[in-house]
């Protein structure tokens, strides 16, 4: 075996920060955690014979041979003498459409019959749905409208009320493509009414859509989701903020409106630099996360901001939760 050339398997991605970094196993979902310095040597003697490698490090022979060992053992690495049979994944991110996401301000406005046309004629797959008190009774009649488009998930953040808890359970079982119901502005976060993908939280909605990362679990371990962030911020990629009057904007509380929905050519907005700009703030542009071995796989809902000394670089004004220089978490041991 020791003949063989090895690689990672196409699946297994290496990713190096500031002081660590991790494979991650997109096939399997899971996250490996190693030295930067073992990632290096992996990266640079991939393609090459395992005798190469040993070769190459004799005084690190014992330290290397148990990465090597632990690596096969956990189905990272492919040993083959013919590497170039196996077939690799694409990284290329493409899409149809120019938008994918449309995050709207719930008001009678949107009970309009031209509403599914424009959906579908810009390609929207999901939909995130704001919804204040005042506006719950017509949410019915507007999941009735957009039924036969071809939205394939709803996320329904309503303002709390303890007597909307019974008729939300029957709209969620009406409508299947709902995923999540999330209440905002509770007075306590409680689990006393939640069913399943239902939650009821405190926070305002502008925090609970700006929402930091808390914890490793919070991770997405999809390819698509790791392509796009190379180049993209896909918590923001390819999405417009409708508020309540039809104002098409960037994201929630963005000072700026672009047009409107029902009165604006969408295609030719979102076509602007403000909005390809905006869209393309990957988080190598970041200060901090573009240091986090993490960056690649992380949903992070804050807004970046473009720092003024420097045309490229952005920051957020809120501190991250993962400091990615001690690789420690705040409030966790």
């Amino acid at each position: 075996m020791i003949e063989k050339k090895f690689d990672l398997f196409a699946s297994c991605i290496s990713q190096k920060g500031r002081v660590r970094g991790i494979i991650i196993d997109f096939k399997r979902k899971s996250l490996f955690i190693f030295p930067n310095q073992i990632l290096k040597i992996i990266d640079n003697y991939r393609n090459k014979s395992i005798y190469h490698l040993f070769s190459d490090y004799k005084e690190n022979r014992k330290v290397l041979k148990k990465y090597v060992d632990y690596f096969i053992e956990n189905d990272l690495v492919l040993i083959s003498d013919e590497l170039n049979n196996f077939k690799k994944i694409s990284k290329t991110y493409l899409r149809t459409f120019y938008v994918d996401i449309f995050s709207l301000e719930l008001s009678g406005l949107f009970l309009n019959e031209n509403l599914p046309k424009i959906i579908d004629g810009n390609g929207v797959i999901c939909l995130k749905i704001i919804v204040k008190k005042e506006e719950f009774q017509i949410i019915a009649r507007f999941l009735d409208i957009i039924a036969n488009t071809k939205i394939q998930n709803i996320s329904l953040f309503i303002e709390f009320d303890k007597k909307f808890i019974t008729d939300i359970l029957r709209i969620k079982n009406e409508h299947p493509r709902i995923e999540e119901v999330i209440f905002f502005n509770s007075n306590k976060n409680t689990n006393d009414y939640v069913a399943e993908n239902i939650f009821i939280e405190e926070d305002d909605i502008t925090n609970i859509y700006f929402r930091n990362v808390s914890s490793i679990e919070n991770f997405i371990l999809d390819h698509d989701y790791y392509i796009e962030s190379l180049n993209h911020n896909p918590m923001y990629n390819r999405s417009i903020h409708i508020d309540r009057l039809g104002n098409i904007m960037k994201y929630l509380v963005d000072s700026e409106s672009y047009g409107n929905i029902f009165k604006s050519n969408l295609v030719t907005i979102i076509k602007s630099k403000k909005f390809i700009d905006f869209w393309s703030i990957s988080k190598d542009k970041i200060s901090i996360c573009r240091d986090c071995e993490f960056k690649y796989i992380c949903p992070d809902g804050r807004i970046p901001i473009k720092i003024k000394s420097n045309d490229h670089l952005y920051f957020h004004k809120s501190e991250c939760n993962y400091n990615p220089y001690t690789n420690e978490w705040k409030n966790q041991n």
